[in-house]
């Protein structure tokens, strides 16, 4: 799908900048986002478990009040109530780099919902 193809190649570009320890990758989806990164073949370990040449993932919540070089933050299409507090959490943890991945599906039904306020 999109969401695929954008997290890898968002993934291999950061990689291309940083090491796997200094990039997180989160989404208030942990399962799926976990799901996704070994799809693509990515060596991932939870927020609070660091490992060499492993990218830490988890959800926003996990990772408040710490800091990387570079954050991936990644919203599926699922309901997320929490959205813009899950955007801030994510955008203020990176310390170099913030990207922000997303269905085209999920950004049109953000963009309606802007149009219909």
């Amino acid at each position: 799908t999109d969401i695929i193809k954008a997290v890898k190649s968002a993934t291999i570009a950061l990689l291309k900048k940083f090491m796997p320890e200094q990039l997180i990758i989160l989404s208030a989806q942990k399962n799926k986002l976990s799901e996704l990164l070994d799809k693509i073949n990515v060596n991932h370990t939870e927020i609070r478990n660091p490992k060499t040449n492993h990218i830490r993932s988890g959800s926003p919540q996990e990772f408040k009040g710490l800091e990387a070089l570079a954050v991936l933050l990644v919203e599926f299409d699922d309901i997320n109530p929490v959205l813009e507090e899950t955007f801030y959490i994510g955008a203020t943890r990176s310390v170099h780099d913030f990207l922000f991945v997303m269905s085209e599906h999920k950004m049109s039904q953000l963009l309606k919902q802007e149009v219909n306020i």
